[in-house]
């Protein structure tokens, strides 16, 4: 992890690389920057710190992706959040600016999984969408 502001904690950056689409889904590579943030292909966080997650947007090979201004990042405990999903705490996301993505994470106090949404418009501005997963253990 690299050092944020003391408020948020450190920053997690993390890579997206748009491979290819199936359906209506972009399949991206997500790569955190520092191999301590990754676990079986999953975003790893403690559980016991806040911090802000930093998606960066690589150029990939699906198409010319830009984040989705109307909602970039949506998450749920249960399940793959929909198209309209919300950003409640513990994961708070700011408009996206350019290629970047931050998601203020506040701590939680057990184990848990959250299934993340990202969000991208074509330059047709057709969406997309990536449903993968973080883990705070």
């Amino acid at each position: 992890m690299t050092q944020g502001n003391a408020m948020s904690g450190p920053t997690v950056k993390v890579d997206v690389t748009p491979l290819f689409t199936q359906g209506r889904e972009v399949i991206c590579a997500v790569d955190p920057q520092s191999p301590g943030n990754s676990k079986g292909g999953m975003l790893k966080l403690d559980k016991g710190q806040a911090c802000t997650l930093e998606f960066n947007l690589q150029p990939g090979t699906a198409g010319n992706l830009s984040w989705d201004p109307a909602g970039a990042f949506a998450w749920d405990y249960n399940d793959c959040p929909g198209p309209a999903g919300t950003c409640p705490a513990p994961y708070i996301a700011s408009a996206p600016s350019g290629a970047t993505l931050q998601v203020a994470v506040s701590p939680v106090p057990k184990e848990e999984a959250a299934h993340y949404r990202l969000n991208f418009k074509d330059a047709s501005n057709k969406s997309w969408h990536f449903d993968p997963v973080i883990i705070r253990d």
